[in-house]
C-alpha cells in the first residue's frame, strides 16, 4: 500500500471515480511528489475545481492515518495505483480508483479469465437457476466470477462459482465495514476465503443511488467480459454492460422469452450486438487460447436449460417457495435499499445558492443546464455551485456533471 495515506487524501479531495486520478498518475512519479507541490502549483495545473483546491489545501493526513489504522484492525488490505498488486486492468480505464480496499486475496486479474455476471435483483426462479448454473460451470472451469454481491442474479452467480470450488470477486457499492445486506454476509465471508470482496469506498461509507453505478465500472474493468443474465429494460446491469463496451470488453446475454419484461433488457442488447449464451462454452471458447493454463472446458458444452445443475437448482427454489399443501407461500421480501435524503442547505445560503439548489433533482446536471435553467449569470452560477460543494450539498461527477449529495 505504497503512499496510501496520500492516495486516501486525494480520494477525499476529488471524490470517487474521478478522472483526475489518471491525470495525476500520468504527470507525477508518485503521489507524495504531487502533494509536495502546494496550492500555487496545483492551481497552475488547471485541473481542479475551486472546491477541490480548497480540500487539497486543507488536507489533513491524520484522517488518512485513522482509516489506515481501522483497516489494520479489521484486516482490510489496501491497494493503490503505485502498488505492483494493483490490477493493470484498472489502470487502463479513464477513472481508476485512487484506493482499493480488499477483504481476502484479490486474484491477479491480469492473468485470470474474469467474467462479470450481472442482472436484476428481482429475479425469477429460472433466471436465478441460470445464474447459478452458469456461475457453477464457469467457476468450476477456472474462470473468476465477478459480481456485485446483491440479491438475485449477483448472489446466485457467486454462489454457483463457490459451490463448484471456484473463486469469486464481489465488488461492493459501499464500504467493506458498512452493514449492507447482512443476509449475504456468509456469502461474502466465503468469497473472501478463496477470492476477495473489494470496494473503492472507504470502509464505513454507506451506499447511495450513485455509488452502485460508480461501482459497476470496476466490475467490467476487472473482467474480460460481462454476461447479462436477466435484466428488464431499465436495469443497473445494463450500466455495467455499457461500461464494458466503453472499455472494449466483450458483452454476452442470455436470451429470454420475447413476451417477458424480465428479459427485455437482455433481448435489447442482443439486438444491439451482444453475443448470445446458450452454453458456458459459448463464453469460455473466446478465452481458452488466452488462458490455456487456467481454463478447463470439460462439461461446459451442455445447454444451460438442460444442465442437471440447472434442473436441480430450479426444483429446489420452487420447493422453497411452496407450502406443504402445494400452494405458493408469500413472496420473500427483498431487502430495502437505504432511505436517503439530500443534504439540506445551510441556513446562511444566499439567494443564488438557493436558486441553484432548487434546480437539482435525482439526476446529474451540467453547468450549462444550471446556467440555462436559473437565468443567472455564468459567474454567479459558478460561485453558487462552488459554495454548494464546499458546504457538502452537491458532488461533482466525471464529465463536469453535478448531483445532490445524499445522507
Amino acid at each position: 500500500m505504497k503512499n496510501a495515506e496520500y492516495w486516501i487524501a486525494l480520494q477525499n479531495a476529488v471524490g470517487y471515480a474521478s478522472v483526475k486520478t489518471q491525470r495525476i498518475l500520468e504527470a507525477f512519479d508518485d503521489i507524495a511528489a504531487f502533494f509536495r507541490l502546494g496550492e500555487s502549483a496545483w492551481r497552475d495545473l488547471h485541473l481542479f475545481t475551486p472546491a477541490e483546491l480548497k480540500r487539497l489545501k486543507e488536507t489533513d493526513l491524520k484522517k488518512s492515518r485513522q482509516i489506515l489504522s481501522l483497516c489494520r484492525e479489521r484486516n482490510i488490505g489496501i491497494l493503490t495505483p503505485e502498488d505492483a498488486e494493483y490490477p493493470e486492468h484498472l489502470l487502463r480505464i479513464k477513472d481508476p480508483p485512487a484506493v482499493l480496499y480488499v477483504s481476502g486475496n484479490l486474484p491477479d486479474m491480469d492473468d485470470e479469465a474474469g467474467v462479470a455476471m450481472v442482472g436484476t435483483r428481482k429475479s425469477s426462479r429460472s433466471g436465478e437457476a441460470a445464474a447459478y448454473t452458469l456461475g457453477y460451470r464457469l467457476g468450476g472451469a477456472g474462470a473468476v466470477i465477478i459480481s456485485g454481491g446483491a440479491v438475485g442474479i449477483d448472489t446466485q452467480s457467486s454462489r454457483g462459482a463457490l459451490d463448484a470450488g471456484g473463486r469469486t470477486v464481489i465488488v461492493l457499492g459501499c464500504g467493506l465495514r458498512y452493514p449492507y445486506l447482512l443476509k449475504n454476509k456468509a456469502l461474502r465471508d466465503k468469497a473472501a476465503k478463496s477470492g476477495a470482496v473489494i470496494s473503492e469506498f472507504q470502509p464505513e461509507c454507506q451506499p447511495s443511488r450513485y455509488s452502485f453505478p460508480i461501482r459497476n465500472r470496476l466490475m467490467s474493468a476487472l473482467a474480460n467480459c460481462v454476461i447479462v443474465v436477466q435484466a428488464p429494460a431499465k436495469s443497473g446491469a445494463l450500466i455495467t454492460a455499457s461500461h464494458a463496451l466503453e472499455q472494449g470488453k466483450d458483452v454476452f446475454a442470455i436470451p429470454g422469452d420475447i413476451a417477458s419484461i424480465d428479459f427485455a433488457g437482455c433481448n435489447k442488447i442482443l439486438q444491439d450486438g451482444a453475443r448470445p449464451v446458450y452454453t458456458p462454452q459459448d463464453v469460455l471458447s473466446e478465452y481458452s487460447a488466452v488462458f490455456p493454463h487456467k481454463l478447463n472446458l470439460e462439461n461446459t458444452d451442455i445447454p444451460i436449460g438442460e444442465d442437471p445443475v440447472f434442473l436441480e437448482h430450479y426444483q429446489q427454489e420452487r420447493a422453497q417457495t411452496q407450502k406443504p399443501g402445494g400452494s405458493r407461500s408469500a413472496p420473500v421480501q427483498k431487502p430495502r435499499e437505504p432511505e436517503l435524503r439530500p443534504v439540506p442547505l445551510p441556513e446562511n445560503a444566499d439567494a443564488a445558492m438557493r436558486k441553484i439548489y432548487s434546480l437539482f433533482t435525482k439526476d446529474p446536471v451540467t453547468m450549462d443546464i444550471l446556467i440555462q435553467s436559473s437565468g443567472l449569470a455564468p459567474d454567479d452560477v459558478l460561485v453558487a455551485v462552488t459554495n454548494l460543494q464546499i458546504d457538502g450539498c452537491i458532488d461533482e461527477l466525471p464529465g463536469g456533471r453535478f448531483v445532490l449529495k445524499w445522507i
